[in-house]
């Protein structure tokens, strides 16, 4: 310290001692075009030292005490903050409801003890309990861990009876269950205290009307994925119809937001409401009607012209960006301004492996079922069904496999990392927002779950 202060202290003498001789220099340009001239301490001293200034003798100055100096604190430049959260690792991957054995599952039971013979959609309520559709009725496995004789168990409760093959199942704000009544051709609505009232469709008569009018007078036909966006508006894969279709929050109006207009012989099924709820489910009667035909088409147009064919689950962003399932093997995406474009798949079925340094549209899905937008990482996850895999597409718009090692038959291994894992044929998700998915395993007949 007391070497650094004589440095200062002759640096300062010499500075003076420069100053006093050459009182009648003035600063040069710089030389450097639209830089103005330097006034500084160092712009006097560099000026002093130039070629063109005669080196003076120098002076005698009487020692003076060295200044206090108090030194400036140097800013340290902090990264601003981003809004792009890194993709979720998962590390383990375990079963939380079914045995493995196939069956119709016994309400008030352990979840681990309970059988299940199909699961057709998943979702979370803010208090993280699961809903789970099965042929006839919606349960609900809770989210609190009991124990009984030193063991965890959650809760199962039958939710929602009379439905029939329910294929899709959401939660507003409000944790009201929304229902995709899929067989019935209805969507339906059910408050925390279990009051059940139809939204949108008509019981046992599918179709295509009431665009511009309020839901309640629409027809629908087999409506499957349902979701909800930021504003609370209700967005419905009307599969039979090959549309996408929306319920406006503050209107209660229902349009149509995908799903060309080309019109064409439909035949549908539908289940008489006396028949409910037996199981298994009764014939169908075959519906005859007139409606917009399947096919792909459209990508880099307007969504109400394209080509869907058969959507069977929808997802929205926080950007309002809407996605689907197409069943010829692809995953469309509706941006904000309505224009509809391929993500992912190539339309062909077949796993050709993950492709880092290629797009998503590059990859081979073979029957994907569902999709979800993560409310951790804001990513797109889907189930590729008969690869037996989970997937999820990058924010390079590249995929990944995050779970699953595409061997149905290899085992369940549980608590282990999910890519060791085998998972068969997963065919629905939904994801919480700490980012845990949740998943129905059905060729092992198990709710497992990702962490």
């Amino acid at each position: 310290m007391k070497l650094k202060s004589k440095t200062i202290l002759l640096s300062l003498c010499l500075s003076i001692a420069a100053c006093e001789a050459e009182t009648t220099l003035k600063p040069t340009a710089t030389g450097i075009p639209g830089q103005t001239p330097a006034t500084s301490q160092s712009a006097t001293q560099t000026a002093s030292q130039s070629a063109s200034v005669a080196p003076t003798a120098e002076p005698s100055v009487a020692p003076t005490p060295a200044p206090t100096l108090t030194p400036t604190p140097v800013p340290i430049p902090m990264p601003s903050p981003s809004t792009t959260i890194a993709p979720k690792a998962y590390t383990t991957i375990y079963t939380i409801a079914g045995t493995g054995q196939e069956g119709d599952p016994d309400t008030d039971l352990q979840a681990s003890k309970i059988s299940f013979r199909d699961v057709f959609a998943l979702t979370l309520d803010s208090k993280k309990n699961l809903y789970v559709s099965i042929n006839n009725k919606i349960l609900r496995i809770s989210d609190e861990i009991k124990i009984v004789d030193a063991t965890p168990y959650r809760n199962v409760s039958e939710w929602v009876t009379d439905v029939s093959q329910p294929q899709g199942l959401a939660v507003d704000s409000h944790d009201n269950l929304y229902i995709s009544d899929t067989l019935n051709h209805r969507i339906l609505k059910v408050t925390t205290d279990k009051k059940m009232s139809v939204i949108a469709g008509s019981l046992s008569s599918p179709g295509f009307t009431g665009d511009g009018s309020p839901a309640i007078n629409a027809l629908l036909n087999q409506p499957a994925g349902i979701c909800f966006d930021k504003a609370g508006n209700l967005y419905i894969a009307d599969r039979g119809n090959h549309k996408i279709r929306k319920i406006d929050a503050s209107t209660e109006k229902i349009s149509t937001v995908a799903g060309g207009a080309e019109i064409g012989t439909i035949i549908s099924h539908s289940y008489p409401k006396s028949s409910l709820p037996l199981n298994p489910t009764p014939s169908p009667i075959e519906v005859i009607t007139e409606g917009t035909l399947a096919g792909f088409s459209g990508d880099g147009g307007a969504a109400v012209n394209a080509k869907l064919d058969s959507p069977v689950s929808v997802a929205v962003d926080a950007n309002n960006n809407v996605y689907l399932v197409d069943a010829n093997n692809r995953i469309r995406k509706i941006d904000d301004k309505g224009i509809i474009t391929t993500i992912a798949g190539t339309g062909s079925k077949g796993y050709n492996s993950d492709m880092a340094d290629k797009p998503a549209t590059t990859v081979h899905l073979n029957l994907p079922q569902a999709l979800f937008v993560s409310p951790l990482d804001k990513l797109l996850y889907i189930t590729d069904t008969k690869n037996n895999c989970i997937r999820r597409i990058n924010p390079d718009g590249g995929i990944n496999t995050i779970a699953g090692n595409l061997r149905a038959d290899d085992g369940i291994g549980d608590y282990s990392p999910p890519l060791n894992g085998s998972i068969a044929q997963p065919n629905v998700l939904t994801i919480d927002k700490d980012g845990i998915i949740y998943l129905y395993d059905s060729g092992h007949k198990r709710i497992r779950v990702l962490k």
